[in-house]
């Protein structure tokens, strides 16, 4: 079955830029940041990433 690239969409996951639930992973980017990087390049999805990461 063939796809149509025009139905394909793209989403981000905070593990992209460095958010991860491993203790002593590295320096945490703000979730404020993130989510503005992820606008930026024009993505409309993410995954969730760590418990807490983003607010409820």
């Amino acid at each position: 079955m063939p796809v149509n690239p025009a139905s394909l969409k793209v989403a981000g996951a905070p593990i992209s830029w460095g958010v991860s639930e491993v203790p002593g992973w590295g320096h945490q980017l703000p979730v404020d940041r993130v989510l503005a990087d992820m606008r930026a390049l024009g993505l409309t999805a993410t995954e969730f990433g760590p418990v807490g990461f983003l607010p409820t």
